[in-house]
Formats: C-alpha cells, structure tokens, sequence
C-alpha cells in the first residue's frame, strides 16, 4: 500500500520532538506491506477498510520505552493517515515460476532445489565434523608459536576482515572503536592457525600422511575424523 502520514506527540509535530526520528514522523507516498513488523502496527491495522483517497484521523500509536527512536520512547503519537494506493500481490502459478527460474518443469526445478538443499546440508555437516576434529586437537594443545608467524597470520586475518567490512559498508570508525578488540580477536585466532599448523604437521608425521601442502591438512583432519568415538 501507499500512504501520506504525519504525526503529532503532545501536539507538536514528531520532528520537533524527535529530530532523528524522520520515517515516523511522517512521510508522502510511501511504500509499505501490511503484514506485522513492516511499520507502525496502529498505521497498519488503521488503513484496513480503507478505500483509496480516504484520510484517517487520530490514529493513535504508542511508541515502546526501549528500542523506540530517541525522544519518543514510551510516548503517544497521533497520526493522520491517507491511503494513496494499494496493489496485493499475485504469486505466479507454478508454470509462470518455472519459466522465470528458467526450468523445463515445477517437477524439474523442484528437483534441483532439493538436490541443491541436500548438497549443502552434506557440506554442512562434514564443515561441522571437521570444526568439531579442529576444537578437539586445539582443546589438547596449549603451547607457544614463533610470534613471527602468528604477526603473518594476523596480517592475513586483518587483511580479510578489512575486505569483508567494505562489502559490509563498515566504515574507518568502527575499527577505531573497536581497535582492541579487534587486534585481540586477531592475535587469538592467528595463534589458534599456527597452533593448528603444528599439530597437523605432527601427526601427519606421526602417521606418514604424505600430500601437497594445500591437501595434508584435509587428510590428517580426515584421519582424526575417522578415529574419533562417535
């Protein structure tokens, strides 16, 4: 639905009140669904019966103490509301569905989401098994590394986490918030991963695990795995 809202707390318009709070204070042709979590709940159940081009007045809503924009938690607000458009959804049959995924047939597509889900929930669970064999060494190993490998593994670490928070939007400030933390969280996992290395390089020693480099640290993982009570 589409809708032209602006309200009022102790009557005076919502933006003097709360000059951050500017998508509940009022808004023009705006977008929304009405399904609960979408926007203000009173907006939503005043609009139902609505004909477009009615206007709704002294809708009344109360904003909750915590999580409310700053300045109106726990406050009443009183809404004027005209409803501007209004669309409902149709979902496509499954024919018109299977002709966007671009698949001969529903049996077809659905076919290939379940051999998809089931794919990803073997990989899942084999991710597991190898994160519960990684705990298990590093819980029986507690000794110290050469700090020239853990600073390259902690290069490694920031230079990953750096990539991943610009994909994110993350900006300079919260590394500086959060710097000692951060360097902290680093240094723990860098010496977790060289840590890891030792152990992994002694038992594929121990066990004459031969293989590239890239490809023993699956195999001993595998080994362990294999050799763990279930």
């Amino acid at each position: 639905m589409q809708i032209d809202y602006t309200g009022t707390v102790d009557g005076k318009p919502i933006l003097e009140v709360a000059p951050e709070a500017k998508v509940v204070a009022s808004g023009t042709g705006f977008w929304t669904q009405v399904e609960e979590g979408r926007f203000l709940p009173e907006i939503l159940d005043a609009v139902k019966g609505m004909k477009v081009g009615e206007t709704k007045e002294g809708v009344k809503a109360k904003f909750a103490k915590e999580g409310a924009p700053e300045g109106l938690g726990g406050k009443k607000a009183v809404y004027t509301v005209t409803l501007k458009a209004f669309r409902r959804r149709v979902l496509p049959t499954d024919a018109e569905f299977a002709e966007k995924a671009k698949a001969e047939s529903i049996e077809k597509l659905s076919a290939t989401i379940r051999e998809t889900l089931e794919k990803q929930a073997v990989e899942a669970e084999a991710m597991r098994r190898e994160n519960e064999a990684v705990e298990l060494l590093l819980k029986k190993a507690d000794f110290d590394v050469p700090q020239s490998q853990v600073r390259r593994a902690m290069d490694g670490y920031l230079q990953e986490l750096a990539q991943r928070a610009q994909y994110s939007g993350l900006d300079a400030s919260y590394f500086e918030k959060n710097r000692d933390k951060i360097l902290k969280d680093a240094e723990d996992a860098a010496t977790k991963q060289v840590r890891l290395w030792y152990v992994l390089e002694a038992i594929a020693k121990a066990e004459n695990i031969e293989a590239k480099d890239e490809e023993r640290g699956k195999k001993v993982i595998d080994f362990v795995l294999a050799n763990v009570k279930k």
